[in-house]
């Protein structure tokens, strides 16, 4: 008998988590799990390594980036697909860059989620049609891309910052030092020419990130 496509679906939404999972296990796919918290989504990855995980880009401690770069680093025969309401700026190149097998318009028919799904599990790679057409258009200027010049640490300490967790808060979440995580804040404060976290947060918002303060 062919064995299910196993999927962990990892969604702050409780609803559209409720909604996939109904959706896939229809079509006949295992969900292994579902989770609102990232952490606790990445230790089941790691411990039951599902063939794919489904996830939204924006999360609580670890955004969709950092998952899918830890996830495609330590198991790479685990395929991520990324869901976001982002289709422009630098998120979507960042996401497939950190190894991503797809990101998808968190909008689009379930259908489409299915298929790709499928896709990416045979080794393809996806983007919506919307996500590739603004890619394509981006190209040219993404060396002024304001992002661009942060480690992908960085960023996710800025988008940290930005939500409004402090340096203890972001060190425990990251498990770095504190003074590790101040060193980061003080370089991509130094990278982007800005002097406090009102100004992070603009610039955030300027280049395609969506900020939620906790």
């Amino acid at each position: 008998m062919k064995r299910k496509l196993s999927v962990i679906i990892v969604c702050a939404q409780a609803y559209v988590r409720s909604a996939l999972r109904m959706h896939l296990e229809g079509a006949g796919i295992e969900v292994i799990g579902d989770h609102s918290n990232s952490t606790t989504a990445l230790r089941e990855i790691r411990s039951v390594q599902p063939d794919v995980v489904l996830c939204e880009s924006r999360l609580d401690a670890i955004n969709g980036i950092e998952l899918a770069a830890r996830v495609c680093r330590a198991q790479p025969n685990t395929k991520v697909v990324v869901l976001s309401d982002i289709s422009a700026g630098p998120l979507p190149a960042r996401v497939m860059e950190a190894g991503a097998s797809a990101y998808l318009d968190i909008n689009c028919p379930v259908d489409e989620v299915i298929r790709v799904l499928h896709r990416v599990n045979r080794g393809e790679i996806y983007l919506s049609r919307r996500v590739a057409q603004h890619l394509a258009l981006s190209r040219g200027g993404e060396s002024d891309n304001r992002l661009a010049c942060l480690s992908r640490r960085e960023l996710e300490v800025a988008l940290l910052l930005a939500r409004g967790y402090r340096l203890q808060g972001i060190a425990e979440l990251l498990s770095l030092s504190v003074k590790t995580v101040s060193t980061h804040k003080s370089r991509l404060f130094t990278k982007l020419d800005v002097s406090n976290v009102p100004r992070l947060v603009a610039t955030l918002r300027d280049n395609g990130h969506e900020v939620t303060p906790i």
